[in-house]
């Protein structure tokens, strides 16, 4: 299982998952997200983001797998 967290120091940021399999995408969306002050956690498949899903809910959802 690859989930990764990686909190903003601004305390009530906005919260995102992305789910991304492909690391020089990745690496993109986190460099925006991080730019715009969010809390981001990194799910690389549906399974991971399922789990990460299963506490609060993330303000926005960026997935580049279907998640059935």
């Amino acid at each position: 299982m690859t989930l990764i967290r990686i909190p903003h120091s601004a305390g009530l940021a906005p919260s995102a998952l992305v789910v991304q399999p492909e690391l020089p995408d990745l690496l993109f969306v986190l460099s925006t997200l991080s730019a715009l002050h969010f809390d981001v956690t990194v799910a690389n498949s549906f399974k991971d983001a399922k789990t990460a899903l299963t506490g609060a809910a993330p303000t926005v959802l960026i997935a580049d797998v279907r998640l059935k």
